[in-house]
């Protein structure tokens, strides 16, 4: 569940911002209402990452279907001369 608050509100209520994290949750921080910032749990980031490239890859492996090796090691060469 992601929560959202303005910057003086975080400030006046840290301890409690770091509280709801510590289960959880994330919060956006905004300043004049435009977000400028995301406290997010600790590895929460990473394993979000990781899990957006797979299912990139999934995608990818959908759309292209399977690939001999000469196919990928051309893709990769022509990646590296980019």
């Amino acid at each position: 569940m992601a929560k959202t608050m303005a910057a003086t509100e975080a400030k006046q209520r840290f301890s409690s911002v770091l509280a709801d994290v510590e289960r959880g949750e994330t919060v956006t921080i905004e300043r004049r209402g435009r977000p400028v910032a995301r406290i997010v749990p600790v590895g929460s980031t990473l394993s979000g990452q990781r899990a957006a490239a797979a299912d990139a890859l999934r995608a990818l492996r959908r759309e292209t279907g399977r690939m001999d090796a000469a196919t990928i090691l051309d893709m990769r060469d022509e990646g590296r001369r980019g």
